[in-house]
């Protein structure tokens, strides 16, 4: 856990409800108007920073992170309507929303992992806090599920050091033995599953290419991974294994990759992802069946699951590419321009894409409209400084063919 940048706790009380009992943080809680998300988001977006430097035992950070955690995700979802089904290059508010809520779960992982550091660092663990530090780990976990659906849902990266700080939870629960330790989480409605189940859960999402679907199907592919978990394979590294589409590296900030993007090259501890079993359930699921027994072991799809939605995910989840074209490795540097205007400035020796086109159009003015008249340039307007030109990205080439490259 040294490898999580936490704070380091000095408040012993906080502020914002005058003291550090459980009784008078949730008399706070109830004071907050679960109809007016903004306001009662921001004011947990003070507080919970309070909470991560309070001075406080395991036990009581748990406790008092238990009381908070409901009305965080009560909020989180009040603020969804304010950034989802927007455009996707989101308005400057609804931009500040989405941080926002972010941040607040985030705040809680951290809150999590505080006492889930505090607990191991007691050395041997009685039975009770042994089972302190199970629903550490459940939360922690359950709860960057969480920041990653949302991370999908707008279309953006998962943020920096969150893949490999669920992979290091994984590796404290597998270290202490409470991988297969069940625990109930009343937020989800879907009671008790094991920390190595909310673990594989949050590598399906990662695997599912889920930037690919409507941002409604992502949340909906979440739950129901939890029927669908337990149908889910993750084992040990073994590269003659053909049935595991992914790999999962252990020390890395990556999700679970195609074991063709490894190119034989595999550093540090490495897990096997196999959804072959589930696969073959959900291949069965329009099949008619006279055996009840065959019919209960089916993973269950819901009547009202996209047929669509079911398909890309097959797709996704074996790993298949459907590329018609040979890809040969290149393992070889390159400079990566995003957008028509960066791309232009590049390759027209750092000349934004108007000045270019007012300068031609002087040359041969024929008399019909440019792109130049449009907006005219001025020294108070550089295109450099609205476009925010000049910026390329050092990338890695992976392996191409005629039809393009793969890029890491």
């Amino acid at each position: 856990m040294q490898a999580l940048k936490l704070p380091l706790p000095k408040l012993t009380q906080l502020a914002f409800c005058g003291s550090t009992k459980p009784a008078r943080l949730q008399h706070w809680i109830d004071q907050l108007r679960a109809t007016q998300a903004a306001q009662t988001a921001a004011l947990l977006y003070s507080a919970l920073p309070e909470l991560l430097n309070l001075k406080a035992e395991p036990a009581q950070r748990l406790e008092l992170l238990e009381i908070m955690r409901p009305c965080v995700h009560q909020a989180t979802l009040g603020l969804t309507k304010d950034f989802l089904h927007q455009p996707l290059s989101l308005p400057e508010q609804a931009q500040r929303t989405a941080i926002v809520a972010q941040a607040l779960q985030k705040f809680l992982v951290d809150g999590y992992c505080l006492a889930i550091k505090d607990l191991l660092a007691l050395g041997k663990l009685n039975p009770s806090q042994r089972n302190l530090l199970a629903l550490s780990l459940h939360r922690a976990i359950n709860t960057l599920g969480l920041i990653f659906c949302r991370s999908f849902q707008l279309y953006t990266q998962v943020p920096q050091s969150l893949w490999s700080q669920l992979h290091l939870l994984y590796r404290v629960a597998e270290h202490v033995d409470l991988l297969d330790t069940p625990q109930d989480d009343p937020l989800t409605g879907q009671g008790f599953s094991r920390i190595h189940e909310a673990y594989v859960r949050v590598l399906a999402l990662g695997a599912g290419r889920l930037n690919q679907v409507a941002q409604q199907d992502v949340p909906r592919v979440f739950n129901q991974l939890f029927d669908w978990v337990n149908y889910i394979r993750l084992s040990d590294f073994d590269p003659s294994d053909k049935d595991c589409a992914f790999w999962v590296t252990l020390e890395s900030d990556r999700p679970p990759l195609s074991r063709d993007r490894y190119q034989n090259r595999v550093d540090g501890p490495v897990l096997g992802l196999n959804f072959l079993p589930l696969l073959q359930m959900l291949a069965r699921q329009d099949m008619p069946s006279q055996d009840n027994l065959a019919s209960q072991k089916r993973a269950r799809v819901p009547d009202d699951f996209p047929p669509a939605l079911l398909s890309h995910l097959q797709q996704a989840w074996s790993g298949d590419t459907y590329r018609d074209l040979d890809r040969k490795g290149a393992g070889q540097g390159a400079k990566l321009a995003i957008g028509l205007f960066e791309c232009h400035y590049q390759l027209a020796g750092e000349q934004p894409f108007d000045r270019f086109c007012q300068e031609e159009t002087n040359r041969y003015d024929v008399g019909l409209p440019s792109f130049a008249s449009l907006g005219k340039l001025s020294e108070k307007n550089d295109p450099r400084e609205s476009l925010a030109l000049g910026q390329c990205y050092e990338v890695i080439l992976v392996n191409q063919s005629p039809g393009g490259y793969c890029v890491q």
